[in-house]
């Protein structure tokens, strides 16, 4: 998987970010609970974000 992200008022140039996924039949997907922070120009929910670490 290869993610490019360009972004010229953050970024000097393009950023690519890659993986590679390796098959495993044994492993386990798990659910993962995402938490919003809201939108661009709001304020995080810090609060939020705390507990979330902390539960990890």
């Amino acid at each position: 998987m290869e993610l490019f992200v360009d972004d010229p008022i953050n970024y000097t140039e393009t950023v690519k970010l890659g993986r590679d996924w390796v098959w495993a039949p044994d492993d386990e997907v798990r659910p993962w609970e995402c938490i919003s922070l809201g939108t661009r120009g709001s304020e995080p929910d810090i609060d939020e974000l705390a507990r979330m670490l902390e539960a990890l």
